[in-house]
């Protein structure tokens, strides 16, 4: 781990917050109600796997946590938040799958918001 000054790491963290904590729920929260398992399972993998793009570059939520990681300090309950939702990439979903898939995503965002608030008021250690 590279040490960053706490406002670095702050920055890492509202970026992750953007990338993960937001671009993974957008494909599936534009489901219709009666959205098939077909197209539950597309919205989830490119939640997944084209979770940032810019110009003409792809990134997968894996990759960003993977850049974002080598620089943050040991957050726990953070990078389970993180394993949580990346397991998803490696299942075949379903309709019934959705509601969990969501909530997986969102306690994403949480334990990032979590991570930022505890680095804010305690500092790195």
């Amino acid at each position: 781990m590279t040490t960053l000054h706490i406002v670095d790491i702050l920055a890492i963290l509202d970026d992750l917050q953007h990338d993960l904590g937001k671009h993974l729920l957008l494909p599936l929260i534009v489901l219709p109600p009666d959205a098939s398992d077909a197209q539950v399972q597309a919205a989830v993998t490119r939640a997944l796997q084209a979770t940032r793009i810019r110009q003409d570059q792809t990134q997968s939520a894996a990759h960003i946590w993977q850049q974002a990681q080598a620089a943050l300090p040991e957050l726990p309950a953070l990078h389970r938040a993180v394993l949580q939702a990346l397991a998803w990439r490696d299942k075949v979903i379903v309709r019934e799958d959705l509601a969990q898939v969501v909530s997986d995503f969102r306690e994403v965002a949480a334990a990032i918001r979590q991570a930022r608030a505890k680095l804010e008021r305690d500092g790195v250690r």
